[in-house]
């Protein structure tokens, strides 16, 4: 398979004036090749949204490269093939949910045959068709995780990044979001997921990468572990405390 992502010696400290520097990410590597789902996991605070933010090129690194498709992030043409689900969506409250992922789709170079082909399927495919119509602000958590979800696939990414995305759903809701997974790795395109939702990572990711305290620890097979990940993820995240 083709490298998709490419990180080296990265690294990025957060200055705050008159305080001490906070290292968030220290001279991290790894790759990711497609078809891939790749699990970034690490307690809170350990750098990895830190990391997800440099590689979709809302941060600048202070040190190392970072390649998308053997390319600069900032290039214009790689982010109409990336697809973002943050952990804390925020989106237009007056609009419905069918006029938000319209607007989107029209962002998107959608013209208005596309947009009223596209629009309806993909409220359906994140269980928000019945909820079409409703304004955003009235919206529940676990339904602005879909909505989130359903925007971040209207461009049919070639790399999906996901932070934290099963946040607020219900069992239900956290099963779409697997099938979509699934789904998506089927079709050959890539996933970066960060979660601690170590049972669902474990259904879906290829392979699982490691942070702590800003550092990058290990990475690991899925089918290859010899004891569950959580298990897993206690003896190496506890390990130093």
């Amino acid at each position: 398979m083709d490298q998709i992502i490419k990180v080296e010696r990265l690294s990025k400290a957060y200055h705050k004036l008159g305080k001490k520097s906070v290292v968030a990410v220290n001279n991290i590597s790894f790759e990711v090749t497609q078809g891939e789902v790749f699990g970034f996991l690490g307690p809170n605070g350990a750098g990895k949204t830190t990391t997800l933010l440099l590689m979709l090129g809302f941060l600048k690194p202070d040190a190392g490269e970072i390649r998308l498709f053997d390319r600069e992030v900032d290039d214009m043409e790689i982010r109409s093939k990336i697809g973002y689900v943050p952990e804390n969506p925020a989106f237009h409250k007056y609009l419905t949910g069918e006029e938000l992922l319209s607007f989107h789709a029209e962002l998107y170079g959608m013209n208005k045959e596309q947009r009223d082909k596209t629009v309806p399927e993909m409220l359906k495919k994140v269980g928000l068709e019945d909820a079409k119509g409703r304004k955003v602000s009235t919206y529940s958590r676990g339904m602005l995780q879909r909505l989130s979800l359903g925007q971040a696939l209207l461009n049919a990414p070639e790399i999906l990044f996901l932070d934290e995305p099963a946040l607020g759903l219900d069992p239900i809701g956290i099963v779409d979001v697997r099938n979509i997974i699934l789904e998506i790795q089927q079709q050959g395109k890539t996933v970066f997921l960060n979660s601690h939702q170590l049972s669902e990572v474990e259904k879906v990711c290829t392979r699982v990468a490691f942070m702590k305290q800003a550092k990058l620890i290990e990475t690991y097979k899925v089918n290859e572990l010899k004891e569950s990940l959580e298990d897993l993820f206690v003896r190496i995240i506890g390990q130093g405390k």
